[in-house]
């Protein structure tokens, strides 16, 4: 019964992620996503499928959602360490490092120069 949960969400979430008039609902999706790796003995295809998706939306639109990715992100790196790196997925989370750094970089550098 889980699997064809997560088979109709992995359909639902991409829909739904890639439109920005759904910003609203992103935190409960991502905590939807959260449970579904948390509780989860494997890491399945459609879970992995939705590392790209958040990878997509955090580098466009969503990078203020941060905290909640990481909960998702560590999910599925910590059970699935192997698979992570055999899909290259390191390149995307040093990527998003990048973002976030440079951002708070740049902000605490405007605040020190007022």
């Amino acid at each position: 019964m889980k699997t064809r949960w997560v088979k109709r969400i992995h359909f639902f979430f991409p829909t739904v992620i890639t439109h920005n008039f759904f910003l609203e609902f992103m935190d409960n999706m991502i905590k939807i996503a959260v449970y579904f790796t948390y509780y989860t003995e494997k890491i399945t295809d459609s879970m992995w499928s939705l590392f790209d998706v958040f990878y997509q939306a955090f580098m466009t639109y969503s990078a203020d959602y941060m905290p909640d990715f990481l909960n998702y992100y560590d999910n599925v790196i910590t059970k699935d360490t192997a698979s992570f790196f055999a899909r290259n997925k390191h390149e995307m989370v040093f990527n998003m490092y990048s973002k976030v750094s440079t951002r708070y970089s740049v902000t605490a550098s405007l605040v020190r120069e007022i």
